[in-house]
């Protein structure tokens, strides 16, 4: 009889090593491609319309877009945006003008 003991992680590293496998296919790295091009032109049209930055006064207006899907629903939440800021706690997205925005704090 061996002594040898299995380690605690190798059962999830078996399912990394297969996540990894499915997420390295062509078919997958289509459906990212497409997701990202997805998540960019929204925040482009957020962006075209003041929402990203506001350029008349040089200020920064959310500073990410979080998407968010667990299989049956999703979660779209512009981090540090005006809703963010405004109800759940979100920080002014303008680092190097911190105060100087007109809608900050909230």
């Amino acid at each position: 009889m061996s002594n040898i003991l299995n380690h605690p992680a190798t059962a999830l590293m078996v399912e990394v090593q297969a996540e990894r496998a499915i997420a390295a296919t062509a078919e997958a790295e289509v459906l990212v491609q497409a997701i990202c091009k997805a998540i960019s032109d929204y925040w482009e049209y957020l962006d075209q319309h003041g929402i990203i930055y506001d350029y008349e006064r040089d200020l920064m207006r959310a500073s990410a877009l979080h998407v968010t899907y667990n299989g049956s629903d999703y979660d779209i939440v512009l981090k540090d945006g005006p809703i963010d800021r405004r109800y759940n706690g979100g920080e002014d997205p303008d680092v190097e003008r911190r105060g100087l925005n007109p809608t900050w704090p909230p």
